[in-house]
């Protein structure tokens, strides 16, 4: 999340509160924030990223299993080979 004080010089300024999100190569959305929803996009900044170390903890044991497996296989055909 971005905060930025805003406003003509000289006269009184405001803050703006803005999140950006990339969705995918190239392209990007912008949310400007009140104060009042800063707490509740910051507990969802947090599930996600919560939600991500998960995501990439069970990529790291699908990958592990895959190796296995191949690794398996390889043993299988090497068996057959010397029969």
């Amino acid at each position: 999340m971005w905060r930025r004080n805003a406003g003509p010089a000289g006269r009184s300024e405001w803050l703006l509160h803005y999140l950006v999100v990339t969705l995918k190569a190239g392209k990007t959305e912008q949310i400007l924030l009140s104060e009042e929803m800063l707490p509740v996009a910051r507990q969802f900044l947090n599930n996600y990223k919560r939600w991500w170390t998960a995501l990439e903890k069970v990529a790291a044991v699908n990958r592990r299993l895959l190796r296995l497996r191949i690794a398996g296989l390889a043993r299988s055909e090497n068996r057959r080979g010397a029969s």
